[in-house]
């Protein structure tokens, strides 16, 4: 059995990475959504997820640390 994909995407509500990255539908990845650095650390807990995509526009640099 397949492990489940887990990708965090940080980025402004309206940016258009959210759009593409809400088309992947499938069963064995999960879309973890959030508009900033903090809340992102708030939604994916203790484990990692394994791959990122962060929106560089986001105001501030907290995004990157």
């Amino acid at each position: 059995m397949m492990e489940r994909v887990r990708i965090l995407v940080v980025a402004t509500p309206t940016a258009p990475v959210r759009g593409l990255a809400a088309r992947l539908r499938d069963p064995d990845v999960d879309v973890i959504f959030s508009g900033s650095a903090r809340e992102a650390l708030e939604r994916v807990g203790p484990s990692m997820p394994d791959v990122i995509i962060i929106d560089g526009s986001l105001p501030g640099r907290d995004v990157f640390r």
